[in-house]
């Protein structure tokens, strides 16, 4: 068995794996078996699964050149960047909500999670934000390679977009994995929201430590904490959380601030 189908059969085992995982759990009603059942079957499509190890592949090579996501081989970039970027669609129930919709993953990097989330939604525009040149020309290389119709890569900085009529509140989904704190998470992400639009921000258990300044940033910006999920991704060690945040209302015009501001003088700040 060839490298590249070793890596489909781990991601497709995968995901396999964790809907038997959730199917299992005696409190689920049927319904929502079902929908379990549905998802499992819309992402475990073969052609998405190509893709996802051709990405596989791509990104450990480039990561011996650039350090992309730090030192790890093909099985680690698997479990540690696909599963764990793949497996958040389950709980947060995006693949019906969301097809045909508008997402930006903030401060993308290397395309987790936004990358693999616009494989798996065909149907939706995903725009991969990251202010680094050397980042965004390796995005639209893989895009490029990987025939994603509806990704777009984009380089320029949060606080500048969200003050930009062109941008503000035009988007469905905000997605931001590893980025930075709650509240400056948040200034970044609402003001991009369009009304009833959802920033879903992926944390370790550290999160806890951030919801009290995070929830006086989400008021300031006319948003809510919507719901956490617990991650329990089976094979992977170590807490992880989903945060949900639902836009209520618009933005105060002034928010976000310029650049640099919003890491200078956090939000809801006690300090």
């Amino acid at each position: 068995m060839n490298t590249s189908q070793v890596i489909k059969n781990n991601i497709s085992c995968g995901i396999e794996d964790f809907a038997a995982f959730l199917e299992d759990k005696e409190e689920l009603e049927e319904r929502e078996k079902q929908r379990i059942a549905a998802l499992r079957e819309k992402m475990n499509d073969p052609e998405k699964t190509k893709k996802l190890a051709e990405y596989v592949e791509i990104l450990y090579q480039e990561n011996q050149k650039y350090n992309l996501i730090g030192p790890a081989d093909r099985n680690e970039i698997v479990y540690l960047h696909i599963l764990d970027s793949l497996i958040p669609l389950f709980y947060a129930g995006i693949l019906a909500e969301y097809a045909g919709k508008i997402g930006i993953d903030v401060g993308s990097g290397a395309g987790l999670p936004g990358l693999i989330w616009s494989i798996v939604l065909p149907e939706s525009t995903v725009y991969l934000l990251d202010s680094r040149r050397k980042r965004v020309d390796f995005l639209s290389e893989t895009v490029r390679k990987l025939d994603i119709v509806h990704c777009r890569p984009l380089r320029a900085r949060a606080e500048k977009l969200g003050q930009d009529e062109d941008w503000r509140e035009k988007f469905d989904f905000v997605l931001a994995r590893a980025v930075a704190p709650l509240n400056i998470l948040l200034e970044y992400s609402l003001p991009l929201l369009r009304i009833k639009g959802r920033a879903l921000l992926f944390k370790g258990p550290g999160y806890q430590e951030e919801l009290e300044e995070g929830e006086a940033a989400a008021a300031l910006l006319q948003g809510y904490r919507e719901k956490i999920f617990k991650l329990e991704i089976p094979g992977l060690d170590g807490e992880r959380y989903l945060l949900s945040y639902q836009k209520k209302d618009y933005s105060p015009e002034k928010y976000p601030r310029r650049v640099g501001i919003p890491k200078k003088r956090p939000l809801g700040s006690r300090s």
